[in-house]
């Protein structure tokens, strides 16, 4: 299964539902002109991009009960990804239950909703000769991600449509813009800090003001009496008890070993 970026836990007992965005705007008006099979060789680079490099295939659902897998195991190139959809996507092969993904090239919305609908998937592409859409399931993903995903889509065809011969895990999936966001704006972390002042009082400080906020968290796969334990959840159950410690309570003990090794 494909580790998409969801927003929210998936719900079987939630209904989905799904809403539709325009991706033509994010590439600029009309977008460059390219044969169908590109779009859908565009979405799966971008939708593998969020998968584990060593899957090495998508599986792309192509209709309510038919769905077809396409290799990437030797991280090809947009072209020859281009010439697996146009050999792959006219056959059908077994049903599968996992349709995460969905391509659609019919002639209406209403045709492509009901095949969603039947589908249940993750993120579905639609076209005709002059739209392009991405539905998203809105149980799962936010209108904010889904920006996000028309820009990353927008930018792998930007960059597969000038570089061709790269390999799709080489493909851009973050403009210029975005890459100097990410890699600077946010990195710029540094704030004043008292050089004069120890470590271990600063910590002191920080425990007077907020006693009761957690400190740390520990898990102990051999059940030690380290502390009280927290409540239980399923990976406590499973992988050992899960202990922590307030700001107050590790003063406290910190305080009792430095007496001890003074």
């Amino acid at each position: 299964m494909l580790r998409l970026p969801y927003d929210f836990p998936r719900d079987v007992g939630r209904t989905a539902k799904y809403t539709r965005m325009d991706v033509l705007p994010y590439l600029g008006g009309g977008g460059p002109v390219v044969e169908p099979d590109f779009y859908l060789a565009i979405f799966i680079a971008f939708i593998y991009r969020y998968a584990p490099q060593d899957e090495g295939s998508a599986t792309v659902a192509v209709g309510p009960d038919s769905s077809v897998v396409i290799s990437l195991a030797d991280d090809p190139n947009i072209n020859v990804l281009t010439k697996r959809v146009n050999a792959r996507i006219p056959q059908q092969s077994n049903p599968t239950s996992d349709r995460q993904i969905i391509y659609s090239n019919m002639k209406d919305h209403a045709q492509t909703e009901k095949l969603i609908g039947e589908a249940v998937c993750d993120l579905a592409l639609w076209h005709s000769k002059k739209q392009l859409y991405l539905y998203y399931n809105n149980s799962l993903f936010s209108e904010t991600t889904t920006q996000r995903f028309c820009m990353q889509y927008s930018q792998i065809l930007r960059h597969a449509t000038t570089h061709p011969h790269l390999p799709i895990s080489r493909l851009n999936i973050m403009s210029e813009e975005d890459k100097t966001l990410a890699l600077t704006k946010w990195n710029d972390t540094e704030s004043p800090y008292p050089n004069t002042t120890p470590v271990f009082r600063l910590f002191e400080e920080h425990a007077a003001q907020a006693p009761d906020s957690i400190a740390l968290v520990y898990r102990d796969y051999a059940q030690s009496s380290f502390g009280a334990p927290s409540k239980p959840d399923a990976l406590s159950a499973s992988y050992g008890f899960e202990y922590s410690m307030t700001y107050s309570q590790l003063d406290s003990r910190s305080n009792i070993l430095a007496h001890y090794l003074v």
